[in-house]
């Protein structure tokens, strides 16, 4: 027969039928399943909504008292000379019967119990208190999904049942933070990454911010230090963008005014700016903080700095360029960093206030400021579209060199093949960028009518080609078999992969968070070995 085990000491438990207190909770779960169904408190997301349904529908009496030596005591008072029990609000010493001595019930409430009470019991409760009128009851409670019923579910019943309100009118469950291994987190067990040494290590922001990019609403996150790190780059990489605009200012100062793009990198920054906050916004009042973290960790690297900032360093440090044009151009920059602030804010709030208090004349506290994506005009289609384009052609040539091994001190010379003017010229005005962005040596265009060199790798775009001639760069027999060697490693990976998943007895024996890894590697591996065999097609075409 099955033995209980302490899940501490590894004892076995032995059964001791004991007296309990217990709580009648028939009439107090139907106020709560009722609350839920008529919509005064939302679940998000709803899935949620059958779990707390099939808890609170097959709920039975709760016992509430526990042998421990930390919480409430239970509020029972026994009489050792008549065998009274009395149960009062107040502290009983005298038997009203018999005016004996009396004791109090050793025994303490139940953790969950207490923690019921919290809404309200931290405000003064049982006094009408002036906290208890204002944060009482709250809008949004914010916890893990695995104590739908012992917390959240009692905290609405106790709230309903004492107060007649709901405690709150949103639950955001947030999925189970699991160590790197998949298990869930236990100081048992010892698998618990210590905040403390990785905030002193990293950073507060940067753990936040791993935390959020991984609130996924439908499976568990892994948390590890390396994830952690990764990160604190992104944080390093906001605070180095913030010194170079500060450091970059003449007399300029914070201003609300409305922005006054002048170029093509301003025009573009600030169309991105607007579509990025209204996604942002819409993220954040969902709930889904991970797209709000994915969405702001690719503005702010790769289009904020590895792009606005390349774009307007020529204004900047060009000194024929009119003075006037500087320091607009500066202006633009101060709002640009200011947006990203706001927008980074919910999420790395202390970093970000920090460089917030570093820009002249920026009034008050950079949390107080409303979030941005508000109403937005029409975007800059043109502005976004030629940027769009001098990406595309950087973006070719980094992938050339990527995907065919080029050495990073390498310089290409790659070849653009596009038939509309503007966008020739436009090439033409940035091509001391993009050269090197590229790490290129040269930058040209080409008519229609010619032909791609034999040994260019090559991306076919909406607009046209891009040609990266790779001759003198890779030695093609030697990248072929590498490649090649790859592909064959690629391959026998994803066969294992696919031998486990086929197998029922692994599926249905493996830890869940194992099958879970091995179908992500399965889906990594595919898409590599695609990636290859598409290197070896165009390098079989280079041959000579």
């Amino acid at each position: 027969h099955s033995v209980g085990i302490c899940y501490r000491c590894h004892s076995v438990i032995e059964p001791l039928v004991s007296r309990q207190w217990f709580v009648k909770t028939a009439d107090l779960a139907k106020k709560a399943i009722t609350a839920v169904k008529n919509g005064q408190t939302k679940l998000d997301p709803a899935s949620w909504d059958k779990t707390f349904f099939d808890w609170l529908e097959n709920i039975r009496d709760w016992c509430v008292s526990r042998q421990l030596w930390w919480g409430h005591r239970i509020p029972a008072f026994f009489c050792p000379s008549c065998q009274k029990t009395l149960v009062s609000r107040e502290d009983l010493t005298v038997c009203p019967d018999c005016q004996g001595a009396l004791k109090q019930d050793p025994d303490v409430l139940d953790t969950w119990f207490s923690s019921a009470l919290w809404p309200f019991s931290t405000l003064g409760w049982p006094e009408r208190t002036a906290d208890l009128a204002r944060y009482f009851p709250t809008t949004v409670l914010v916890t893990g999904f695995d104590i739908i019923f012992f917390w959240v579910a009692r905290m609405m019943m106790m709230g309903l049942w004492v107060l007649d309100e709901v405690p709150f009118s949103t639950v955001v469950l947030h999925p189970l933070v699991r160590d790197e291994a998949g298990k869930k987190m236990s100081k048992s067990k010892g698998n618990v990454v210590d905040p403390i040494g990785i905030i002193e290590t990293y950073g507060s922001d940067a753990f936040r911010f791993a935390l959020t990019a991984q609130a996924s609403q439908g499976q568990d996150l892994r948390l590890s230090e390396n994830r952690i790190a990764g990160y604190g780059k992104f944080i390093n990489k906001l605070w180095n963008a913030a010194r170079f605009v500060l450091t970059n200012l003449g007399a300029e100062t914070f201003a609300g005014e409305p922005w006054e793009p002048s170029s093509l990198p301003e025009r573009w920054i600030k169309a991105r700016l607007e579509m990025t906050a209204a996604l942002c916004r819409t993220y954040l009042e969902t709930f889904v903080f991970d797209r709000l973290a994915e969405t702001i960790y690719h503005f702010v690297w790769d289009e904020f700095c590895d792009w606005y900032l390349e774009l307007v360093k020529p204004v900047l440090f060009d000194e024929s360029v009119d003075p006037k044009l500087v320091a607009q151009t500066r202006r633009n920059l101060l709002r640009s960093l200011v947006a990203v602030l706001e927008l980074a804010h919910p999420i790395v709030p202390f970093v970000t206030e920090e460089i917030w208090s570093q820009i002249p004349s920026a009034p008050g506290f950079l949390m107080k400021r409303p979030y941005p994506g508000g109403e937005a005009g029409e975007p800059d289609l043109a502005a976004l579209s030629q940027i769009g384009f001098l990406m595309d052609v950087v973006k070719a040539t980094r992938s050339a060199r990527a995907d065919f091994g080029v050495p990073p001190g390498a310089k290409v010379a790659p070849l653009v093949l596009t038939k509309d003017p503007q966008l020739l010229e436009l090439l033409k005005q940035y091509s001391p960028i993009l050269l090197r962005l590229m790490g290129a040596e040269s930058l040209r265009t080409v008519p229609e009518d010619a032909v791609k060199p034999k040994d260019a790798a090559f991306s076919v775009l909406a607009w046209g080609e891009v040609w990266t001639p790779l001759g003198g760069h890779i030695d093609l027999a030697v990248e072929t078999a590498r490649l090649a060697k790859e592909e064959d490693f690629l391959n026998r990976e994803i066969d294992r992969a696919k031998i486990k998943l086929q197998n029922p007895e692994y599926v249905a024996k493996a830890p869940p968070e194992v099958v879970e890894e091995t179908k992500e590697r399965l889906a990594e591996m595919t898409k590599k070995a695609a990636a290859v065999l598409k290197s070896l097609a165009a390098l079989k075409e280079m041959a000579p």
